[in-house]
C-alpha cells in the first residue's frame, strides 16, 4: 500500500532545505512563499465565499465582503512581482511554494473561519482569511532578508508553511468534518 507520509516529508525537506543543500535557502523559500501568497490568497477568498454561500443557508445572519480586501491583494500582488524579479530561484520553487504553502494556508483558513462562525458577532466572515494570511507570511521577512546558517525562523516557517496542510492531507481533513457538520446541522434544520 502507498503512502504519502515519505513523499510530503520529502518535498517539505525540498521546501526549507536540509543539512545538505539539496532545496531552496531560507530566503528562496520565503522568496517562494511570497510569489505565491497572492493565489493563495484569492483561493482563501473564494473559499470563504463559497462557506459563507452554503453556511448562510442555516445562518441567514451570516455576511461576506469581497471588497475591503481587493487592496490587500493588490499589495500581495505587487510583493509577489517584485520577489519575482528580486528574488533567486523563484520560478523553480514556486509550484512546491504554492502546494505545500496553499494547503496550509487554506487548512488555517477552514478552522479560522470556523471559530470566526461560531464567536463572532454579528456574524462576519469579512476578516477571518486575513489571520491565517498573517500567521503564514510572518517568517517571510525575516527568511527573506537571513544570511548564513539555518535558524529557528526557518524551523518556525517550516512548521508554518508545511503542517498544517500537510499537502492537503489535513486541508481534507478540516473539508470533510466541516461538510459533515453542515450536512448534520442542515438535517436538523430540516426536522424542525
Amino acid at each position: 500500500m502507498f503512502s504519502a507520509a515519505p513523499v510530503l516529508i520529502g518535498f517539505a525537506s525540498l521546501l526549507i532545505g536540509g543539512g545538505v543543500q539539496c532545496g531552496p535557502t531560507g530566503p528562496q523559500a520565503a522568496y517562494a512563499v511570497l510569489a505565491a501568497a497572492p493565489v493563495v490568497f484569492a483561493a482563501g477568498l473564494a473559499l470563504t465565499r463559497l462557506v459563507q454561500w452554503l453556511w448562510q443557508r442555516l445562518d441567514p445572519t451570516l455576511s461576506f465582503r469581497l471588497r475591503p480586501h481587493a487592496s490587500l491583494f493588490v499589495a500581495l500582488l505587487l510583493v509577489a512581482v517584485l520577489t519575482a524579479i528580486k528574488g533567486d530561484r523563484v520560478s523553480r520553487w514556486f509550484g512546491m511554494a504554492f502546494w505545500l504553502y496553499g494547503t496550509s494556508y487554506l487548512s488555517l483558513l477552514l478552522v479560522t473561519l470556523r471559530i470566526w462562525w461560531w464567536r463572532s458577532r454579528p456574524r462576519d466572515l469579512t476578516w477571518a482569511p486575513v489571520v491565517p494570511l498573517v500567521l503564514t507570511l510572518s517568517p517571510t521577512v525575516p527568511l527573506a532578508f537571513e544570511t548564513g546558517a539555518r535558524s529557528v525562523v526557518e524551523e518556525i516557517a517550516f512548521l508554518i508553511w508545511v503542517f498544517p496542510g500537510y499537502g492537503g492531507i489535513v486541508t481534507g481533513g478540516v473539508l470533510l468534518v466541516l461538510a459533515v457538520e453542515f450536512a448534520i446541522r442542515r438535517g436538523r434544520i430540516a426536522r424542525r
